[in-house]
């Protein structure tokens, strides 16, 4: 499909929404933080963080082999209600306000 193609399937007030500012962006990510360190998921991460490095040994692995194997449990443990509410959060902006 071409780009032409794709954008007149918007209607006119969605082509004028504006998009997340960097400040609103900045926002929404200090807020994220914010709560998945109140719910102890930041302390979660950090424990796994730190099991790899003691199993495999801190010489011994990357940052891009702590990753893989960190970041997929991580995403699962963060609890379905920080990310309703974060869910709810970012639509209130990009929806238009005149529904």
């Amino acid at each position: 499909m071409d780009d032409s193609s794709e954008l007149s399937t918007y209607t006119d007030s969605e082509m004028e929404r504006p998009f997340l500012t960097r400040e609103i962006t900045k926002a929404l990510r200090v807020e994220l933080q914010r709560r998945l360190q109140e719910c102890g998921w930041r302390d979660k991460v950090r424990k796994m963080i730190r099991e790899v490095l003691d199993d495999r040994g801190v010489n011994r692995v990357s940052y891009e082999d702590i990753a893989a194997e960190v970041m997929p449990r991580a995403r699962m443990m963060v609890p379905s209600r920080v990310l309703r509410e974060m869910h709810v959060t970012m639509r209130a902006l990009i929806e238009p306000k005149d529904k």
